[in-house]
């Protein structure tokens, strides 16, 4: 009897130890299926806070592969060049985004400077928008970033447009400019009772 009851028991405590395994083999999937969408639901939220932020700043990013020739945008960075999905991405494309005259200049700088040199690239230039043809200034920094072994490097950067900018410190240079014409300096002589006698170098005001 006593070995009968041992036994009975540890059938019960058997299965109880299989219900407690059955219910973590099934509660863990849900764990792990559950932190997998809340970090999805972050990388999301994250994502469009930064698409949110370029559009403010406009400011976009992207990334140029050396080896082929092509780049990827973001979308804030199309809307400054005034581009669409569909424009194509060479680094043929991207020379005719920049105004005629400095195409050449850019080209070199890009291949000599950052290419060649493995310089950052850190400037100011102006392109030609592709869907109305307005002017934009521009400013781009950016630089090679590391490859893992057997792979090119590719170049990373950031380009903000900062037309309103220069306006404005066109603005502020015309005004300080035209403030500086407008002023006029006098020296004045003055008597022991302080009263004014005559500027320098003109006539007397009274005797």
């Amino acid at each position: 009897p006593v070995f009968g009851a041992s036994e009975q028991g540890l059938r019960l405590i058997s299965f109880q130890s299989f219900l407690v395994v059955a219910c973590l083999m099934g509660l863990v999937p849900a764990v792990m299926l559950a932190q997998q969408k809340n970090l999805e639901n972050d990388l999301r939220h994250n994502e469009a806070m930064l698409a949110a932020s370029q559009r403010v700043a406009r400011v976009g990013h992207y990334v140029f592969q050396p080896e082929t020739g092509h780049w990827t945008s973001s979308a804030t960075l199309d809307e400054v060049f005034g581009i669409t999905p569909a424009y194509p991405r060479t680094l043929a494309s991207w020379l005719e985004l920049i105004v005629p005259e400095d195409r050449e200049a850019m080209r070199r700088y890009l291949e000599e400077h950052v290419l060649r040199e493995r310089k950052p690239f850190d400037r100011e230039f102006r392109i030609r928008r592709a869907s109305d043809q307005a002017e934009r200034w521009v400013y781009g920094r950016g630089g090679l970033a590391a490859a893992a072994e057997g792979k090119p490097q590719s170049l990373f950067g950031v380009i903000q447009d900062i037309t309103e900018l220069r306006r404005a410190q066109g603005d502020f240079r015309m005004l300080f400019e035209k403030m500086i014409d407008g002023f006029a300096l006098h020296e004045m002589v003055f008597d022991a009772q302080g009263r004014p006698v005559r500027p320098v170098g003109g006539e007397r005001i009274h005797d």
